[in-house]
């Protein structure tokens, strides 16, 4: 300083305020997400900086978007928030926003609420804050809702006439119809659709239903084909979140159900009235003949029948016209499918039984067909062959 000037203080000092223009208030984060029925509210924090010296008051409004269904404010519905305002007094850092996310029961896309921030009564003017992250999502996931056949579904299906209804049900009701298409197995053995039974193609479940349903009905024929079955598939688009589940609550890429046709064409006894046999062209070139011999269902004990000659002209032996390879047959205890049909085998011997019949007759042996708990009745016993020229 020039000579005989001095400092007012010893050091001399003076404060500075710098205003920071960089003041804000809003959400800390734009987004998150959350499963429904996870918890059942959410906090979502609002922040400012610096800590305010008097008071900022914000107003809250809140609005819900979705794909096909809007996140809906109010009691029973998707969402409730507790409050319109936010507001910081001295000292404040963070205000949290309370969201309380419903479980509800309906089948939904993704859904999503939006939260966002304004000044209220020019509190932020006021003060020198501004607002940074104006907008918080919170997004809800599609629900993960299931689509199986249901329990009560039929499993069984008679031939002549019969009907039969498989349901097919959800979890939760669609916003929209959901239509599956419906196949029957064509593998060896099984009964074929739209020979043995009939099977709409299509499966519906209605918008805001819980199920739907096809009715097979079964096909008449005369053959004697036994205990048949067939596979039943599901498969189609599913929603967004949805899947299909098999009765053990296992994911699977398409549904399945199986299904038995039971043959109203089998009896107890033999399959056919009649047949025709042809002599053999030279002696010692003996033709062998199945007859077919049926149960209509599953025996619980073993079942033995045997043919035996009780009429016509052709003669039973070693040496004479007709001559039995087997002359019984034996069903199984719990036989199935081809099991229940057998064959008694014969062989024509003579070169000159051409116009001979034989008359054969089935009879029950040991009192197989009431064994235990069977309940059968010879009610086709008779059969009768006709030798041809050869």
């Amino acid at each position: 300083l020039p000579e005989g000037w001095s400092f007012a203080s010893d050091p001399f000092t003076r404060t500075i305020t710098l205003q920071d223009d960089d003041r804000s208030v809003g959400f800390e984060q734009s987004r998150q997400t959350i499963v429904e029925g996870s918890v059942a509210s959410v906090s979502v924090p609002v922040t400012v900086n610096p800590p305010p010296d008097g008071s900022i008051n914000l107003s809250l409004t809140v609005t819900g978007e979705g794909e096909d269904t809007v996140a809906m404010s109010g009691s029973g519905n998707d969402y409730t928030v507790v409050s319109d305002s936010v507001s910081f007094f001295t000292g404040d850092a963070t205000q949290n926003i309370t969201v309380n996310i419903s479980n509800d029961s309906d089948a939904e896309l993704e859904e999503r609420i939006v939260l966002t921030l304004a000044d209220m009564n020019n509190s932020l003017a006021n003060s020198g804050y501004s607002i940074g992250q104006a907008t918080h999502t919170i997004v809800i996931p599609p629900n993960d809702n299931t689509v199986s056949v249901a329990s009560t579904s039929a499993s069984t299906l008679a031939e002549n006439g019969g009907s039969a209804t498989v349901t097919v049900s959800v979890d939760k009701p669609p916003l929209s119809a959901i239509n599956l298409t419906v196949t029957g197995s064509t593998g060896s053995g099984d009964a074929l659709e739209g020979t043995d039974y009939n099977l709409p193609g299509t499966l519906t479940i209605g918008a805001r239903q819980s199920s739907g349903e096809i009715m097979l009905t079964g096909r008449n024929d005369e053959l004697r084909e036994g205990t048949e079955s067939f596979t039943l598939t599901f498969e189609g688009s599913l929603p967004e979140g949805w899947g299909f589940v098999n009765s053990s609550g296992n994911a699977v890429a398409s549904l399945t159900h199986s299904m038995t046709l039971s043959d109203d064409d089998l009896v107890t006894g033999f399959v056919n009235a009649e047949s025709m046999v042809a002599a053999p062209a030279t002696f010692g070139n003996f033709p062998v003949y199945l007859i077919q011999v049926s149960l209509p269902s599953s025996p619980a004990a073993e079942v033995t029948l045997m043919a035996d000659k009780t009429g016509g002209d052709a003669t039973v032996g070693g040496v004479h016209d007709v001559r039995f390879n087997n002359a019984s047959v034996t069903f199984p205890a719990n036989a199935t499918g081809d099991d229940l049909t057998k064959t008694i085998s014969i062989s024509v011997l003579s070169t000159t039984a051409a116009g001979k019949t034989l008359e054969l007759t089935l009879m029950d042996v040991g009192g197989s067909l009431t064994a235990g708990s069977n309940n059968f009745t010879l009610d086709s016993p008779t059969h009768t062959v006709t030798i041809t020229s050869p």
